[in-house]
């Protein structure tokens, strides 16, 4: 091949298209070949980043869901089993009774017969657990903050007192409705909130 081409330039002074093609890459094939690559680069990173942004997205979702699940499930678990503490309640309030509509905190009796506490902390942005004297502990992982907590008490006076008055007492059975809105916390990038409802009641029945 070597001998051919110096023939060649020997007879023209100068290679001929086959023999430049054959010599290496031109400059157009040079600039589609660094174009498709560009084109591929690009593509794989843009990927990547959108697998990257879902992944996070998906971990705050988990996170506010199985917070706010076990928030909610726990509650109710203690309302189910027990009961409103109304006598709490008409020792601490002013007038005697739950407050109506809705409190940011829930006074309860377990199924142990132990007086427990659930309560919004504002200044935390979270909701926590006393039971007792025992120590207070938070619902929620730092992973989440609670945005707001509710408590619907109905009836909001006790209907089983030792002396039932007649067109004063409810007849009722008492039902604990609780609202918790929740946002992640994780990445401020990619935010989540729930909002969860669930409406229960406790295990007194009308005598």
């Amino acid at each position: 091949m070597s001998d051919e081409r110096s023939a060649i330039r020997r007879k023209t002074g100068r290679l001929s298209p086959v023999a430049c093609r054959q010599s290496g890459f031109t400059v157009i094939e040079a600039l589609v070949s660094a174009t498709i690559f560009a084109v591929a680069s690009v593509s794989i990173t843009g990927v990547y980043i959108a697998v990257q942004r879902l992944n996070q997205a998906s971990r705050s979702l988990v996170a506010v869901q199985q917070n706010g699940r076990y928030l909610m499930e726990d509650i109710a678990k203690i309302v189910r089993n027990g009961q409103v503490d109304y006598a709490r309640y008409d020792a601490l309030e002013s007038n005697h009774m739950v407050p109506q509509p809705s409190a940011q905190y829930l006074y309860l009796i377990d199924r142990d017969e132990t007086q427990v506490r659930i309560a919004y902390n504002a200044g935390n942005q979270t909701v926590t657990l006393q039971k007792g004297t025992g120590t207070v502990t938070n619902y929620v992982g730092s992973e989440v903050k609670v945005l707001d907590f509710r408590a619907y008490v109905w009836p909001r006076i006790d209907p089983y007192p030792a002396v039932r008055v007649f067109g004063v007492t409810p007849d009722e059975q008492p039902t604990v409705t609780i609202f918790v809105s929740l946002e992640s916390n994780q990445n401020p990038r990619y935010v989540e909130r729930a909002q969860m409802q669930t409406t229960v009641a406790t295990r007194q029945y009308s005598r």
